[in-house]
C-alpha cells in the first residue's frame, strides 16, 4: 500500500479517479489537510482509513492515469474548461507544485478559472457610422420614457 499526501495529487501517483466525484467527496473531507496517514493506493483501488486503528471507511476506484491526459494537480475536468490552459497555467508554477497543499488547492483555483469563457459582454459593434442627431434622439426619448415608468408626468 502507498500512501498519499493528498487527493490534489492522485495523478503523481500514477492513477486517477474512475468516478471524478470521488475526488469532490474527498475535498470536503479533507481539504487541504496532509492524508498520508488515512489515504492508501491498494491496487486499483484507494482506501480511505479512519481512526488510530485504521479502520476501513471507504474504497475508491482509480484507473491508470494517461500522459496525454495528465494533470500534475487534479481537478474535476469539464466541458466548459479549457484543459491545455490549465495546464500552461499550471506549467508556470511547476517549480512550486507539490510545497504546500493549501497553495497548491489556490493555484487550481486559479488556473481553472482562468481556463473558464469569459462572462464579459462586449457591446455589439455599430451598423452604421452616424454618430450625431439619432443618437442624441435615443437618449431623450430613453430619459424621457425612463421618466413615465418611474411615475413622473410631463
Amino acid at each position: 500500500m502507498l500512501s498519499i499526501k493528498n487527493p490534489i495529487y492522485i495523478e503523481n501517483y500514477g492513477y486517477t479517479f474512475n468516478n471524478p466525484h470521488d475526488f469532490s467527496y474527498l475535498v470536503a473531507f479533507y481539504g487541504s489537510k496532509d492524508t498520508s496517514k488515512s489515504l492508501f493506493i491498494n491496487g486499483n483501488t484507494l482506501d480511505q482509513y479512519v481512526g488510530d486503528a485504521h479502520v476501513l471507511l471507504q474504497s475508491y476506484q482509480l484507473k491508470p492515469a494517461t500522459k496525454e491526459a495528465y494533470k500534475p494537480l487534479y481537478y474535476e475536468s469539464s466541458v466548459i474548461i479549457d484543459d491545455n490552459k490549465v495546464k500552461a497555467y499550471l506549467y508556470n508554477y511547476r517549480d512550486t507544485l507539490g510545497k504546500n497543499i493549501h497553495q497548491d488547492y489556490e493555484l487550481i483555483d486559479s488556473a481553472v478559472d482562468s481556463a473558464k469563457p469569459s462572462t464579459l459582454l462586449t457591446p455589439d459593434p455599430r451598423t452604421n457610422n452616424n454618430t450625431g442627431f439619432s443618437d442624441m434622439l435615443d437618449f431623450w426619448s430613453g430619459y424621457s420614457m425612463s421618466g413615465l415608468f418611474h411615475g413622473n408626468k410631463w
